[in-house]
C-alpha cells in the first residue's frame, strides 16, 4: 500500500497502513508481551486512582476539595488526589506517600502521549525504529 499523508493543524503527517510486527507477531511475541504488561500495569493503576477518586471526592467531606466533574484526564486526576492528600486533614498522614509517587507517575503518563503532541519518542515510535527494515505502521511528524 503506498503511504498515505495528512495534515493536522499545520503539520503534514505520513504512515503506513500495513506491515511491521502487527503483521508477524511471531516474530515479536516478547516486544507484545512487554507491551502488553506495560499497558495492564497502567490500567490497574489508573484504576486504584480512579477508585480513589470515586470514593474521597464527594461533597459531604468538605465542599472546598470537592470536584462535582470526575476528570478524564490523567493528570488532572493526579492533581485532583493531590488536593484531597494535601487539603484534607485526615489524609494529610498519608500525603507524604503519595506525593513522593506522583510526581513519577505523572512523568510515565507524559511519556503516553502521542509523539505529534510532544518530542519524547513513544512506545509506537520506538516500535517503529526497533522495525526500520520492515514496512511497518508509523506516524512521522514533518
Amino acid at each position: 500500500m503506498d503511504n498515505c499523508q495528512f495534515e493536522i493543524k499545520g503539520h503534514d503527517y505520513q504512515f503506513w497502513a500495513f506491515g511491521g510486527p502487527i503483521d508477524n507477531p511471531s516474530d515479536t511475541s516478547e516486544l507484545f508481551q512487554a507491551i502488553g504488561h506495560a499497558i495492564s500495569s497502567w490500567a490497574r493503576m489508573e484504576h486504584i486512582i480512579d477508585a480513589l477518586l470515586v470514593h474521597l471526592n464527594k461533597e459531604a467531606y468538605t465542599q472546598e476539595l470537592y470536584e462535582p466533574d470526575h476528570p478524564r484526564n490523567f493528570r488532572k486526576k493526579a492533581d485532583l488526589l493531590k488536593s484531597w492528600f494535601k487539603g484534607h486533614p485526615e489524609l494529610k498522614s498519608h500525603a507524604d506517600a503519595v506525593m513522593s509517587v506522583l510526581p513519577k507517575i505523572k512523568t510515565t503518563a507524559h511519556s503516553r502521549r502521542p509523539q505529534c503532541c510532544r518530542r519524547k519518542p513513544s512506545i509506537r515510535a520506538r516500535i517503529a525504529r526497533d522495525n526500520a527494515h520492515r514496512l511497518r505502521p508509523s506516524v512521522r511528524h514533518q
